[in-house]
This record gives structure tokens, C-alpha cells and sequence, in this order.
């Protein structure tokens, strides 16, 4: 199957090559998750529910379907479509428990393989709720994987949601990723990202109840030729809706990192505000990074910012630690995985939290 995704809400310049990405996969088997703690939830599977006959470059239809509150994803309606041709059932997960247990999904994919998974969470009014999901495979995997998560949240529900990625680089890696929020409903999105081999990761939340607040915090090392293609919309329709997205990372070698950020303020969603930046690290003059930060207006009393710093280490910073016996390899190494250390000290979850810095830094006590 031949899809295109992560398409830009508005498109820029095509010769750019930016508005989104092209790539094909092949017939999918099964998934790979381990539900580790589901203490508080209700669990069940259904039938998958999707936007039928969507073109994914159709922003007119699918900005549309999300203005009448409906969960929109990052990566397009070509997930709905590989999901449906593949009769992949969906996992859902349910909680009316006021502070439950994290729920914790454990995506080990060993050797590879072609995996599918769709998930859908829904946390009702009042809920303060802690997701977590982890990918990882062994040294020889390879293959392709797509994970699509969708999330409702009632009035006043609080999620934070945690991505962390550690595959080979001979898998592709299609992380999909959709929000529906409603009135004073918080979402905190975590997502690191260490490593990969093609990535598409695609998240959007629709801010769609008045006072309802979003925020994305992402760190990434892409290196030797990898490729990591991501797009991220906040949608604001709702009154005094607030979006934040934070990116910070580094891309060595000869890798290849796409960033498209939009802030959408909608008629009506007056009072409202949001802000995108992105910090990029260039370690060598081989990589290729390309960021698209968009604000998307058709509201006036509206406060939105975009603003991004790309480059390299300044010489006193590179200068003043090789004076003190680094190399300059040892320098680029350490600051960028601070960059990945920021990210991940954000995790909720002590133990999996304690896990992955541990991952980062093998050769530390």
C-alpha cells in the first residue's frame, strides 16, 4: 500500500519538498504490545473506528471533521485507511477512576516483523490519568511498524502521555498519534525519541473545549542515516484554548530530520494562544534539517509565536570543555544527550524513568 502522510494543514512551498511524505508498506500481521498495568481501566477490543474515503491531502474536509470534535491524527487519514484494509481491531482502554494506576504498554519488537496496532484511551470528566507507551526491538531487527493511539478526554481530565523509542535502524516506524479535548482538559505529551531507522511521527490534539491546555515536550538523536519525519497540529476551536510545543535535538552524520509545527486558531477560539519552537544541534555539515513552524489564523484575539535556533555549539562552550581534557566528539556527545536527559527526567513513572536514563547512559553508575 502506497500513503502519504504527515501532510501539512496548509501547504507551503512544493518544491520544498515539505508538505508531506510518500512511503510504502507492505501487508501487516500482527501487533507487538504487552499490556503491563491496567489497574483502574476498564480493557476491552472493538471494532476499529475510521474515517472512511478521507483524502490525506484534503485539509478543507479533514479541518472540517475536527471542528465538529471529532479525533483527527498527525500522520492522516492514510493510517485510518491502512488499519481498515488490514482488519486490525482496536484496543481500548477506558477509566472513570479518579487517579488511577499508569497504564503502561510495552511494544517489544524483537526481530522486527510487520505490526499494526490501534489503541484507543478515553479518560472521563475529572480523571487524572498517566499513559505510557515503550518501543523497542533487538539489534537485528528489522521491518515495519505502525501505532496509532487516539485519546478522548472529558471535562477537566488530566493526561500525560509518554512515547519512548529505542528501535534498530532497519525499522520504519509509523507513530500516529490523535486528541479530542474538551472543556478545562490537559494534555501533556512526553515523547523521546533515541533512536530508529525511518520515523514518521504524526500527533494532533483538538483543542475543542474552552480553557483546555496541551502541551508537547520532544527530544530526538537522529545519526548515521536516518530519517525522522514529523508533524504536529494543535487545533484550537475553544475559547481560551492554549497550545505549547517544545522540540530540542540533535542530528549527526548524515541524518535527516523534517519538523512541521502549526498552531491553528479557528473562528471563534477567541482568547486563545500558542507558541512552537525548536532547538536543533548540528554535529556535522552532513545532515539535512528542515522545519516548518506555521500559525494559521482566522481568529483576532489570538497570541501566537514560533521561533527556532538551529546551529552548532558556540566556540567559548566547545573551547572552554576541551580545555578541561574532552574531546570535541566527547563535548557534541554529552550535550546532546542532555538534550535527551531534559526530555526524559519529565517522565512521571520513577521506574520508567530510572530504565531509560539508564539506557541513555550504560557506562554510568
Amino acid at each position: 500500500m502506497k500513503m502519504y502522510v504527515n501532510h501539512l494543514p496548509a501547504e507551503t512551498w512544493n518544491r520544498l519538498e515539505m508538505n508531506g511524505a510518500s512511503l510504502s508498506v507492505p501487508a501487516f500481521e500482527d501487533n507487538g504490545l504487552e499490556i503491563l498495568e491496567t489497574k483502574g481501566w476498564e480493557t476491552s477490543t472493538t471494532k476499529v473506528k475510521v474515517h472512511e474515503g478521507l483524502d490525506p491531502k484534503d485539509t478543507f474536509a479533514i479541518r472540517a471533521l475536527a471542528k465538529k470534535g471529532e479525533i483527527v491524527t498527525g500522520v492522516g487519514p492514510d493510517m485510518d485507511r491502512l488499519i481498515r484494509e488490514n482488519k486490525v481491531v482496536t484496543h481500548s482502554f477506558k477509566t472513570s477512576s479518579k487517579k488511577p494506576e499508569p497504564l503502561i504498554i510495552d511494544f517489544d519488537y524483537g526481530r522486527g516483523g510487520r505490526d499494526l496496532t490501534s489503541i484507543e484511551i478515553t479518560v472521563e470528566d475529572g480523571v487524572e490519568a498517566t499513559v505510557v507507551e515503550e518501543f523497542t526491538s533487538g539489534p537485528t531487527g528489522k521491518g515495519v511498524i505502525g501505532v496509532q493511539t487516539k485519546f478522548s478526554l472529558g471535562k477537566g481530565a488530566k493526561v500525560t502521555f509518554v512515547q519512548v523509542q529505542d528501535l534498530n535502524r532497519k525499522i520504519t516506524f509509523i507513530n500516529d498519534v490523535g486528541i479530542v479535548q474538551t472543556e478545562n482538559a490537559e494534555f501533556s505529551g512526553i515523547e523521546a525519541i533515541l533512536s530508529g531507522g525511518n520515523t514518521y511521527y504524526g500527533t494532533q490534539t483538538n483543542l475543542y473545549g474552552k480553557k483546555s491546555n496541551y502541551r508537547l515536550d520532544i527530544g530526538y538523536m537522529v545519526e548515521d542515516r536516518q530519517l525522522l519525519d514529523m508533524n504536529i497540529v494543535a487545533m484550537h476551536i475553544g475559547k481560551k484554548t492554549n497550545a505549547e510545543i517544545f522540540a530540542d535535538g540533535v542530528l549527526k552524520d548524515e541524518a535527516v530530520k523534517i519538523f512541521r509545527s502549526t498552531v491553528d486558531f479557528n473562528a471563534g477560539c477567541t482568547g486563545s494562544s500558542g507558541e512552537e519552537r525548536e532547538n536543533v544541534l548540528l554535529m556535522d555539515d552532513t545532515v539535512i534539517n528542515k522545519t516548518v513552524p506555521l500559525i494559521l489564523c482566522d481568529e483576532e484575539d489570538v497570541e501566537g509565536a514560533h521561533g527556532g535556533s538551529i546551529g552548532r555549539l558556540d566556540d567559548e562552550t566547545l573551547f572552554y570543555m576541551m580545555s578541561r581534557g574532552m574531546t570535541k566528539e566527547e563535548v557534541y556527545e554529552m550535550v546532546s544527550k542532555a538534550r535527551l536527559d531534559a526530555v526524559i527526567n519529565k517522565i512521571p513513572v520513577k521506574e520508567i524513568k530510572d530504565k531509560w536514563v539508564k539506557r541513555l547512559h550504560p557506562d554510568e553508575d
